[in-house]
């Protein structure tokens, strides 16, 4: 019986241990770029809209080429996007949200050549900040590397290359990290995979139908993990409204 309470109460410690890094998962989702705001940019939304509009582009049309880019893409809108974007200091000098940002410039440009043509033309025009973000999306463009789900930095980028092409292999490597073991650090990895594909299959019903399909040959960890995404992914089938303003829906960031 001693031995059977023992138990009882390590189980209790391992859970009250879960609930904690439960915690510590929710505080870094919410510092994930698909979750970022208009209000982590310089400006106030109304002068951000006011920025879109000298450019030609209206909120919607942003929000659309920030989360929904492979469903209708445009080149030559989304340079404009960027310039808008050089506009906002704070963001450009903040890594976890411009990283996946430039990420996906940089991975529609292996498809659009010209939009690193564009780009170096542009950077004449620029200095400073804006000059060297710039000059970080050429490098990436120009030196492109897709890399495994090892990060919360790479999950990010991992969605920006699916927002940028709509295609499987990204949404499958993020999957991959499901089966990570569930120790250390490794699983606030695998809850911030969960939570992105959780929240990213509500707003794309291609996130949700790969999902499903590897959710029939998976096994394991993984297996649990998908089937655990679709159940609570039951009640909210429907596309969820995107709220003006958003950028990177994660994340990392709604299917029409």
């Amino acid at each position: 019986m001693r031995g059977a309470s023992a138990l009882v109460l390590q189980e209790s410690e391992g859970e009250v241990a879960k609930r904690r890094v439960a915690g510590l998962i929710t505080v870094i989702l919410a510092a994930m770029v698909f979750t970022v705001s208009t209000s982590a940019l310089s400006q106030p939304t109304s002068d951000f809209e006011a920025t879109l509009a000298q450019h030609g582009i209206s909120i919607e049309d942003f929000d659309r080429m920030t989360t929904y880019y492979y469903q209708n893409p445009q080149p030559n809108k989304l340079i404009s996007v960027v310039q808008v974007m050089l506009t906002q200091d704070e963001f450009l000098t903040d890594d976890k949200h411009f990283g996946p940002f430039a990420h996906l410039i940089a991975t529609v440009a292996q498809d659009e050549p010209r939009v690193l043509s564009r780009l170096k033309d542009l950077r004449t025009s620029y200095a400073g900040p804006q000059r060297n973000a710039i000059e970080q999306i050429i490098r990436e463009g120009e030196d492109f590397t897709t890399r495994p789900p090892d990060s919360p930095t790479h999950l990010d980028d991992l969605w920006a290359e699916f927002i940028a092409t709509g295609r499987e292999g990204p949404v499958k490597k993020i999957i991959s990290a499901l089966g990570y073991p569930e120790t250390g650090l490794q699983i606030l990895l695998v809850g911030a995979a969960e939570w992105s594909l959780t929240s990213n299959a509500k707003r794309h019903k291609k996130v949700h139908a790969i999902i499903e399909q590897e959710a029939m040959s998976a096994s394991g960890q993984v297996k649990e993990k998908l089937d655990d995404i679709l159940e609570k992914l039951k009640p909210t089938a429907q596309p969820v409204p995107l709220e003006p303003g958003t950028v990177f829906p994660n994340s990392h960031r709604k299917e029409r």
